[in-house]
This record gives structure tokens, C-alpha cells and sequence, in this order.
């Protein structure tokens, strides 16, 4: 988080004369969310000559069963309509205490290159990086014994991270299930198959927004049954997402792998940890007072 915090003032200083969004993805990924934590983890971890930590850190060992691979499948589409609906209800809350998002200019994707691009940069990288910051080390480091304060602390610093208002319904939804993947299964990259989905998903729907086709006459399909649609409609589809996602988690967890205790942190941990936490919501709060004031 500190890191990534210098990373956003440099480029709100526009001092970098490029395509600034693609250099910040690069940036943002392959350093704050990569480099620094790794080495960090790796220098300030007191089991760091053990060959196996990093595996045994990242849950990567674990074979994982078809079975699971499947319900995980399932719990990703279900949780591409379960962000679209607490999106929509945390932005109606913004909406009623007068917050207003800022204009730009979105990423249209026009292109094939530039969608092509666009789902490695915005798809794929985060969906690898963020997973072995938040989901790696991160619930490592918090105690992976203690799954529930576990997931929720994940989830809350995955939320924050993005240091946006309007993100944090759904990033802390997507966190709390992806933290609830990778404990379970014992498989961080069950975590990564659902953030690679859920962020594919927003580069297409993006596309195809702008540029129509097939999947753009699906989405509005949906859209208009959801939310222009009679009410019936609208409690069934969300008790049908709700049911689907009860199912597959609780099948995964019924057939989750055994988890083992991790060293507590350290008070420097905590004092770091406590940082990037205020960090987060410094950007989160400074994004909300500029909306209510636009």
C-alpha cells in the first residue's frame, strides 16, 4: 500500500510523459503489488531459508480435485452478478448522500489490440498479483488459522487498496469470496481463475458497451430483466445468485484442505500492516469528499 500510494501521487503529479494508464497497471503490479512484498516478505521472515516457505506461503502445493475447480467455476459466475447488484446498491447509497463520480474519459477498447492489452494488463496481471499480496502473504501473515477474522481482514485491506469509494462495495464482496477460495481449497490459484473472471468479465463488458456485438445485446438482456424488470423478477434472480453462491462455498468448504498455523506478526508487521490500512482509507475518504464536493 505504501508503495502503490507513491506510485498513484507520482503519476497525479503527471511527471511521466507516456500512456499513463498502462504504465501505472505495470507499475502498480509488477512493483507494489510484486516486487516489494515479495522481498520483503522474503527478508523480514525469520523461516526464509526454508525452501519450501514460499510454496507452503502461497498455497500453491495443493493438488486441487476437478469437483472443486468446477464449484469454483460457479461460484465466479455467480459472483459476476452478485458485484453487479451491491455495486448498483452501494451506488444508490452514494447517490442519496449527493455523491457524484468524476468524468473521464473510459477505456473503450475499441481496438483488438487494445482489448487484447487491456485483458493482460487490467484481466490478468491483477489477478496474479493481488492474489499473492492479499490472499499469499497477507493471510499468511494475519494467521490462516483463524479463517474468518482472517478472510474479513483480507478482504477489508483488498477494498482500501483501490483507495476509490465507489469500489469498495465490490472489492471487498470479490475479496471475502476470494479469500474464502484460497484458504479452503489450499489453492491460491483458485483465487487467481476467480479475479482473472470477475476482471476479464469488466474489460468485455467495457468492449462491448462500446463497440456492441453479442455480448453486448446479452449484458443489456440482463440488465433490463434485472433492473427494469418487475420486482418478482428482480428478488428471484437475486435469490437464484444468492442460492448459487451459498452452494458452491459451502461445498468447498465442506471440502477444504487443513490449514496450519502461520507465525503471528510481528509489531513491526502491525506497524506496517496498520499503515497501508490508514493509507487505504485516507485515498477512500479523500475520494468520497471530493465526490460530495464536485
Amino acid at each position: 500500500m505504501l508503495t502503490l500510494t507513491l506510485i498513484r501521487v507520482l503519476f497525479a503529479l503527471d511527471i511521466f510523459e507516456v500512456e499513463t494508464s498502462s504504465l501505472f497497471s505495470v507499475l502498480a503490479q509488477f512493483v507494489a503489488m510484486g516486487i516489494v512484498p515479495i522481498t520483503f516478505t522474503i527478508l523480514s521472515s525469520s523461516r526464509q531459508r526454508d525452501r519450501g516457505y514460499f510454496a507452503s506461503t502461497m498455497r500453491i502445493g495443493e493438488r486441487t480435485p476437478i469437483k472443486i475447480w468446477i464449484a469454483v467455476v460457479v461460484l465466479g459466475i455467480a459472483q459476476l452478478m452478485l458485484n453487479g447488484i451491491s455495486s448498483n446498491v452501494w451506488q444508490s447509497m452514494l447517490d442519496v448522500i449527493g455523491f457524484t463520480k468524476p468524468h473521464s474519459i473510459p477505456n473503450t477498447y475499441s481496438t483488438t489490440s487494445a482489448l487484447i492489452v487491456g485483458i493482460l494488463l487490467t484481466g490478468i496481471l491483477p489477478a496474479i498479483f493481488e492474489e499473492i499480496t492479499h490472499r499469499g502473504m497477507l493471510m499468511s501473515a494475519v494467521g490462516r488459522e483463524s479463517s474468518l477474522s482472517t478472510i474479513l481482514i483480507s478482504a477489508l485491506a483488498f477494498a482500501l487498496m483501490h483507495q476509490n469509494i465507489v469500489q469498495q462495495a465490490h472489492t471487498f464482496v470479490g475479496g471475502v469470496i476470494f479469500g474464502m477460495v484460497a484458504l479452503y481449497t489450499g489453492n491460491i490459484l483458485c483465487a487467481m481463475l476467480l479475479h482473472a473472471m470477475n476482471n476479464i468479465y469488466v474489460v468485455l463488458s467495457t468492449h462491448a458497451t462500446y463497440n456492441g456485438g453479442i455480448m453486448a445485446d446479452i449484458q443489456k438482456f440482463f440488465v433490463d430483466l434485472y433492473f427494469g424488470g418487475e420486482t418478482w423478477v428482480r428478488v428471484l434472480l437475486t435469490a437464484l445468485v444468492v442460492s448459487a453462491t451459498v452452494v458452491a462455498g459451502v461445498y468447498i468448504y465442506k471440502h477444504r484442505v487443513p490449514t496450519t498455523p502461520s507465525t503471528p506478526m510481528s509489531s513491526v508487521d502491525k506497524v506496517f500492516f496498520s499503515s497501508a490500512l490508514i493509507l487505504g482509507l485516507g485515498g477512500v475518504v479523500m475520494t468520497l469528499v471530493a465526490g460530495l464536493l464536485r
